[in-house]
């Protein structure tokens, strides 16, 4: 069987460990959420740096499940059309990375008490996608609106809403 999609291989990933979330009742409980690998927001990670990858793999609520998936569903699709699976799965993969490290850095000099959780840093992290098409020849320019609609909010969300 050929692989064909990354953007629907994560979005059932996330779905199965969200029915894990449901079926074990961390759902909600920031602190339950450590547990199962969520990124804590003292800034400390004592040495369990497969954390700065699991966090993005977890959900606080529905709600932030549901607009994450509705974001990969949305906008992933369309960044691995233009620029392949591989592509979006190292993009996805180095966006999640780096928020993770953002989320250390601005909690090891803001700490709080809780977690941090969700896909977003990967989703918004390829926010960069739509320069892409133009460096690799692959699709026709893009239009300045889509530039605008897809790319800068990424980009801001990238940096500003992981903290």
């Amino acid at each position: 069987m050929k692989f064909k999609s990354v953007t629907f291989a994560l979005m059932f990933i996330l779905s199965v460990l969200f029915a894990i979330e449901i079926a074990t009742h961390p759902m909600g409980n920031e602190l339950a959420l450590l547990k199962m690998g969520a990124l804590p927001t003292n800034g400390q990670l004592n040495g369990e740096y497969w954390r700065i990858v699991t966090y993005s793999l977890l959900h606080l609520n529905w709600q932030h499940f549901i607009l994450n998936l509705a974001a990969l569903w949305w906008l992933d699709r369309l960044a691995e059309r233009r620029v392949g699976s591989i592509q979006l799965a190292l993009i996805y993969g180095a966006s999640i990375l780096l928020s993770g490290i953002a989320i250390l850095i601005w909690h090891g000099v803001y700490p709080g008490t809780g977690s941090a959780v969700g896909a977003s840093g990967g989703i918004f992290g390829r926010g960069i996608d739509p320069c892409i098409p133009l460096r690799y020849g692959r699709l026709r320019p893009i239009s300045q609106t889509q530039n605008w609609f897809v790319g800068i909010p990424s980009f801001w969300g990238f940096l500003f809403f992981q903290a």
